[in-house]
């Protein structure tokens, strides 16, 4: 884990070693789907981000 992904607060053994178990089982998961579907997933998470950043700024009317 880096510093920014350090676990906050009082986290027992248990509940760190389960959240390291969990980030490898999900890094797994993404090397078996493979590059181009996660790739595939990160750009659609962009173009919907684009899409809502857009829609919180004012249009020009010319009102």
């Amino acid at each position: 884990m880096t510093e920014r992904e350090q676990p906050t607060g009082p986290w027992t053994p248990e509940e760190i070693e389960r959240e390291r178990r969990a980030r490898a089982a999900m890094v797994r998961a993404n090397a078996q789907r493979g590059i181009e579907a996660n790739f595939k997933e990160a750009a659609a998470g962009a173009r919907f981000a684009e899409r809502f950043a857009a829609s919180f700024t004012p249009r020009d009317d010319g009102a």
